[in-house]
Parts: structure tokens; sequence; C-alpha cells
């Protein structure tokens, strides 16, 4: 996808409400991001992809659409926000290691809940 919408990410949507959604994939492919004020659980994430473009986070449509526009226009931009997408997933890529692996243990048995 040349961007991303994040759309449970502008409702807390679980009992643990403000977790958002997970940016992990799309953020593994490098594309920019877009997401709404839910996504306290991704602070480490976020904060460096909207120090870098604050239109990232979205309070609805038209900040979506704003924000497409531009990055379309933009692709220098587009461009740096992939290398950091990229670079926060090496840099972060412990965590993931372990949910997956946490996920294995799971679909096997080998895990209690």
């Amino acid at each position: 996808a040349s961007f991303v919408f994040l759309g449970g990410s502008l409702v807390p949507v679980d009992s643990r409400a403000a977790f958002g959604q997970n940016l992990v994939e799309p953020l593994a492919q490098g594309a920019p991001i877009f997401f709404g004020p839910h996504m306290s659980r991704w602070d480490e994430i976020v904060t460096p992809m909207t120090a870098l473009y604050p239109g990232l986070r979205i309070s609805g449509a038209g900040d979506l659409a704003r924000g497409i526009l531009e990055l379309d226009g933009t692709p220098e931009l587009v461009g740096r926000i992939r290398a950091l997408a990229r670079r926060l997933v090496q840099e972060r890529g412990g965590g993931l290691r372990e949910q997956v692996a946490f996920i294995r243990k799971l679909a096997t048995g080998g895990a209690q809940r």
C-alpha cells in the first residue's frame, strides 16, 4: 500500500481503551501510517513518526485526506517516513520476535494462558 490508515485508532475499542491497533505489519513494510488519537500503547513508535510528519496523527476524514494529498505530492518526505518506519522495526524487533514466539507456544499448546 502507498499509505495505511488504522481505523480502529480513532475510537477506544476495548476495555484497555486507547491502546490502538497494531501497527507493526504496515510499519515493517515501510508504509506511512495514518492513525487516530488512541495509540498510547505505541508511543515509542508514533512519537518519532509524528516528529517527522505530524500529519500522520489524524482526527477524522478531513485530516486523512489532507495528509494523503500532502504526502502524495512530497515523495522525498514519504521516503524519509519509509526509512524511519523500517529503522523503528529493526530497533524494536526484539519485542516482535517475543510476540511471535509466544503465539507459537500457544498454537502448539506449550504456554499457559
